[in-house]
């Protein structure tokens, strides 16, 4: 499959994900909702990304059930995400987090929930980049 294609899937996965609220119900290990019953180590950790390089926010970890990476609330800028295998984040591409404004150019959604546990079971390197400044995402990570 293309990196486009991937890149495509994702966002798809994600929008709907988005769409219908994410499932937030307490789930056994192996179903599709986060929650601590399908996790036993939890971390909540700042991420700052700025806008001259791209740089990892998330590690890759195959022991990763869900994770979430979130807007701050009143950004002023965009966080531009990539969930391709670690490749640097690009402005013109990925899932962009925004709370307060859209931008035309890609997607915008105040959080991304992904890892073996959800819908979008990706547990790679996440790299990301800001059109401006620098910005802190808020990542909640939680381990098998």
């Amino acid at each position: 499959m293309t990196k486009i294609k991937l890149w495509a899937a994702g966002i798809l996965i994600a929008l709907a994900s988005y769409l219908i609220g994410g499932s937030t119900v307490p789930a056994k290990l192996g179903m599709t909702s986060r929650s601590q019953a399908s996790c036993s180590v939890s971390s909540v950790t700042p991420a700052t990304v700025g806008n001259q390089l791209s740089s990892t926010i998330l590690a890759a970890n195959t022991r990763r059930a869900w994770a979430i990476i979130q807007s701050p609330s009143g950004a002023t800028n965009t966080a531009a995400l990539s969930f391709d295998e670690g490749a640097a984040a690009t402005l013109n591409s990925g899932l962009a987090l925004n709370a307060t404004t859209a931008d035309a150019t890609y997607p915008v959604m105040q959080e991304i929930t992904f890892g073996v546990n959800t819908d979008f079971p990706y547990n790679g390197v996440v790299t990301g980049i800001s059109n401006y400044g620098s910005s802190t995402l808020k990542i909640t990570e939680c381990l098998f």
